[in-house]
């Protein structure tokens, strides 16, 4: 181990290095320091320079600024003495104008006038011609359409008598009217007044037990099966009261013979090839749809008067 006296030694050269270092540092520092201090002189010199340069040509752009504004100003008044005497000659020419015009105009008034009154006694003229040509044609074409009305009135008789006949001819093959008839229209009718897109079942002339009591037996015309809905269908050839009454009790029935359409709605139409008012009527009391033959197709005759959700009486 070194001695007391060779660390001190030791310590005393490492001061000494440093103070060596230190005042080496110093002396660069103040030459840095000198020579920022020189540059900062010839900056600020050369900034004082450019500052003067720059007045001494604000100085100039102001004085030709200052031309130009005099120049415009004079160039300003003389455009403006020049605009003043064209506008005052134009306000001359369109004055001159102006009264050429109203005399112009006050003459096509005139003649207008004139024209206007001719053109009116014409017109009172081809009034009264026409109002006496109406009045002759209007009564050709009372006359003509009275003529119309009665061979109409007679053509319909006619038709009504040929109708009747054939619908006697087809009451005689009634046993074939539901399924030849009313059927296929039924799945129209079912689509179109009720909703039903897409049926589930469809049955023509279906013989079915009681569920409740198997000894009671019946057939039903046209039964159509929707999701919700059920149409059930009682077709007659020669239709009565009698015969719309038996179908309520029917009714009264289905779930009996068809347990699966509890909670379904029952949808009763009575159908024939023609019904009159007095049926339509009664039918439409006791909440059943008529069907009969319309124009092309056979038609609910009461689908406007009736809804689903009124209970039949």
């Amino acid at each position: 181990m070194l001695k007391l006296e060779e660390r001190v030694e030791v310590v005393e050269d490492k001061v000494d290095n440093l103070e060596s270092l230190f005042g080496q540092f110093m002396i660069q520092t103040g030459r840095l320091i000198n020579r920022l201090e020189r540059q900062q002189e010839q900056r600020a010199a050369q900034l004082e320079q450019r500052a003067a340069q720059l007045e001494q040509r604000a100085a100039q752009i102001e004085q030709q600024a200052e031309k130009d504004r005099q120049q415009w100003q004079e160039h300003l008044k003389q455009s403006d003495e020049r605009w003043q005497q064209q506008l005052a000659e134009m306000d001359q020419r369109w004055e001159k104008q102006r009264a050429e015009d109203r005399q112009h105009l006050k003459q096509s008034d005139e003649r207008w006038q004139q024209r206007a009154a001719q053109l009116e006694q014409q017109a009172e003229k081809d009034r009264q011609q026409w109002q006496e040509h109406l009045k002759q044609s209007d009564e050709r074409w009372q006359q003509q359409l009275a003529e119309m009305d009665q061979r109409w009135e007679k053509q319909r008789a006619e038709d009504r008598q040929h109708w009747n006949k054939r619908w006697g001819e087809l009451a005689q093959k009634m046993g074939t009217i539901a399924e030849d008839i009313v059927a296929p229209n039924l799945p129209r009718i079912a689509r179109v007044h009720f909703g039903c897109q897409d049926l589930e079942d469809f049955m023509v002339r279906r013989k079915v037990k009681n569920k409740q009591d198997p000894s009671k037996r019946r057939e039903f015309d046209v039964i159509a099966v929707c999701a919700d809905k059920v149409l059930i269908n009682e077709t007659k050839s020669t239709p009565s009261v009698e015969a719309i009454n038996d179908f309520i009790k029917a009714l009264a029935e289905v779930t009996a013979y068809f347990p699966e359409y509890q909670g379904k709605t029952i949808i009763p139409i009575f159908a024939s090839l023609y019904l009159d008012d007095d049926l339509v009527n009664y039918l439409t009391k006791k909440r059943i749809y008529a069907l009969a033959m319309g124009d092309e197709t056979m038609e609910l005759l009461n689908g406007q008067r009736l809804t689903l959700t009124e209970p039949r009486s």
